[in-house]
């Protein structure tokens, strides 16, 4: 895994720039190709019940989920090009610019990265989710006043089936459970008080169902949640 990350990293910095979507040479990501990545402008809502609590969740996706933008993801989640993790973390301040407009009176804010398996983590040699939100923050603190932390204090604890081809309550019902807090610290006193904001990064949201278990898992750390971030979301 590391050769090939070593191999992936070389090759980006020896190659000319071309497009992420069309391999067009001169951009990150082409004119047209950018058109065809539709931005959203409003926030979504999970709801979800815990402990006998209906509680709701503002998801603030950044663009629809489209060929264009699964094929960035995929280039970012499975082969490590930071290109595609640089442009992820664009759309990513463009969802927390929108979820935390005013910044009137900082607060310090934490990102909580979504976990994978750690099957999938070694097999990649890197946790996506938290090198997303690692360049969310490098993107984000020049823009704010707040202090801004990314913290990995979400595990996932046992085995999963793979989510694809399942439905919503298929997936909810396959992940229930399956996350736990480590290691959460003065954080969590922070975040119990109202002194920090906690958000969940992802790279996308179609059913929900690993935000609301991340987010059940915190809340019953204690943890209070602003909202989640991701780069993407279905259109409906």
């Amino acid at each position: 895994m590391l050769r090939n990350r070593i191999i992936n990293e070389l090759s980006e910095l020896l190659s000319p720039l071309q497009c992420l979507i069309c391999q067009s040479s001169g951009n990150q990501v082409c004119e047209r190709c950018e058109k065809l990545i539709v931005r959203l402008k409003s926030a979504r809502n999970l709801s979800a019940v815990n402990n006998d609590k209906e509680f709701s969740l503002s998801v603030w996706p950044a663009a629809v989920i489209s060929p264009e933008l699964t094929k960035i993801i995929l280039l970012a989640k499975e082969v490590n090009i930071r290109r595609a993790r640089n442009y992820l973390g664009h759309l990513l301040v463009e969802s927390y610019m929108r979820a935390d407009a005013s910044q009137e009176n900082p607060v310090p804010i934490s990102f909580i990265p979504i976990p994978s398996s750690l099957r999938a983590n070694r097999q990649r040699g890197y946790k996506h989710s938290l090198e997303l939100a690692k360049e969310l923050r490098r993107k984000l603190l020049p823009h704010i006043k707040s202090e801004v932390v990314v913290s990995d204090i979400l595990r996932v604890n046992r085995a999963v089936a793979d989510q694809s081809g399942l439905d919503r309550a298929e997936r909810i019902s396959n992940l229930r459970g399956a996350y736990s807090v480590v290691e959460a610290g003065t954080q969590l006193v922070r975040a119990r008080s109202g002194e920090l904001k906690v958000y969940l990064i992802d790279d996308l949201m179609t059913t929900g169902s690993s935000l609301q278990e991340g987010w059940r898992a915190l809340t019953e750390a204690g943890m209070r949640t602003s909202g989640a971030l991701v780069a993407g979301a279905s259109a409906t």
